[in-house]
């Protein structure tokens, strides 16, 4: 078998597995791929209009992007755009097990690039609203790379400042009332988080919170769905001891925890801006909450801020913090969390109880 009759086998085998149209044998660039399948789906109150010659792409989208609903979109806003095709190109290196199973990533002005191995690249247009990528059948049928990597990441770059204001921080509700966690990393945000989601509150956001920078109130969105523990939070958490912890795309070892598992309906979509909670640890298991300088938070929420967008200009600085100064007057505070969670829950409350 020759080398070109053998590549042309291995190229049916992996079609096999993975449906997708392909571009007709004349178009070798691929230019004129058939749009097999064309979705709307309206995240953090954005339209967006997914474009794909493949299944398994739309079925990532619709897991990302389908439980928001048409009615939460604002209709004025430009509409965003993802086209994403699946193409003839065998990469066994991007496999899991292969040496370039991760994404990497570049930004080059207002674009912003995500490559996998040799054959997988997605190219993010901030000023035109629009993604386009290419992706081989190998990392197609990886979902930790193509949902999260390859159809959440370019979209939460699109909208990104100066559309919406983007912080590192936790987000948690009762009812209509809430507040904001806001800390450096390592400072415990998605450990408290679990502790309230255990307690009932329910989650906007894990780790990001986006919030539109709109005359009138705040909204605050998010997109939770897992929330991603270190490994010794165990310790705290009996539930999760036989849970094993696994490398992320980031090369970090985490606790996976899917919320529609431990707890249905603790998600939300939104909600109302609440009082900003700096996150510090304390000695001992009793916790404190008291009220600080709203100048103190801001400076965490400005660094959150630079870790969450890269493209921190001096129009995107000044947007984050006219965000961050609104989001301030709605109260500031500390809490030092001991080490029994249950206590600094019960801080928590009584602040939700007052606000």
């Amino acid at each position: 078998m020759g080398a070109l009759e053998m590549n042309q086998t291995r190229r049916r085998m992996v079609s096999e597995k993975m449906i997708y149209t392909p571009a007709a044998p004349d178009d070798a660039l691929w230019q004129n791929v058939p749009i097999a399948s064309e979705a709307w789906y309206y995240p953090l109150g954005y339209r967006l209009c997914v474009q794909t010659n493949a299944p398994i792409v739309q079925e990532m989208a619709r897991r990302a992007f389908a439980r928001y609903p048409a009615s939460l979109a604002d209709p004025s806003s430009p509409p965003l755009r993802l086209r994403l095709w699946v193409h003839d190109l065998d990469d066994p290196a991007a496999s899991p097990s292969g040496p370039h199973a991760h994404p990497i990533h570049r930004l080059d002005g207002d674009t912003y690039f995500v490559m996998v191995g040799a054959g997988t690249v997605v190219a993010s247009h901030h000023t035109r609203g629009e993604a386009t990528g290419y992706v081989t059948p190998a990392v197609a049928q990886r979902e930790d790379v193509l949902r999260v990597g390859l159809v959440e990441g370019p979209i939460l770059y699109l909208v990104g400042p100066p559309r919406t204001a983007v912080f590192h921080a936790a987000a948690l509700a009762r009812g209509e009332r809430g507040f904001i966690l806001v800390g450096y990393p390592g400072s415990g945000k998605s450990t408290m988080t679990y502790a309230c989601v255990r307690r009932g509150y329910g989650i906007v956001a894990e780790d990001a919170i986006f919030v539109p920078p709109k005359e009138g109130p705040l909204t605050i969105w998010g997109m939770a769905r897992y929330l991603y523990l270190l490994p010794d939070s165990t310790r705290f958490f009996p539930e999760l001891r036989n849970r094993t912890a696994t490398v992320q795309l980031n090369g970090e070892m985490k606790i996976v925890v899917d919320l529609d598992e431990i707890r249905p309906g603790a998600t939300q979509l939104h909600a109302g801006a609440g009082p900003l909670v700096l996150l510090r640890r304390n000695s001992g298991p009793d916790s404190r909450l008291v009220a600080c300088n709203p100048a103190d938070v801001l400076q965490d929420m400005m660094f959150t801020a630079s870790r969450a967008h890269q493209r921190m200009t001096e129009e995107v600085l000044a947007l984050h913090r006219r965000v961050a100064d609104r989001l301030a007057q709605q109260g500031a505070f500390t809490l030092y969390a001991g080490s029994d969670l249950d206590k600094a829950v019960d801080e928590l409350d009584r602040l939700v109880a007052s606000s």
